[in-house]
């Protein structure tokens, strides 16, 4: 599916999106961030682009180890999942 949703005016970023650029800007390696992460490289590849979602349990994760609220991760997800919803309604 990709980590950014474009229909109309309607706009959304998926969490996998921002996981990306944290990434790119820590120059880590997909193993490496996944490792500290504390999930598999592929989990987190699926996650980056788009196709599973972020549950509570990498909320959490996250959370931990970028010192953001698990809450963040969780109302990203929920967004993009709104802003999906509402272009096909």
């Amino acid at each position: 599916m990709g980590n950014i949703f474009k229909c109309n005016e309607i706009l959304a970023f998926h969490p996998g999106y921002y996981i990306q650029d944290i990434i790119e800007e820590m120059n880590v390696s997909y193993a490496e961030f996944s490792e500290q992460l504390g999930i598999d490289t592929e989990t987190l590849k699926l996650l980056v682009n788009g196709e599973i979602s972020v549950n509570e349990e990498d909320a959490s994760k996250l959370s931990c180890m970028l010192g953001t609220s698990a809450e963040l991760w969780l109302n990203l997800q929920k967004e993009y999942d709104d802003k999906l919803k509402s272009s096909f309604h």
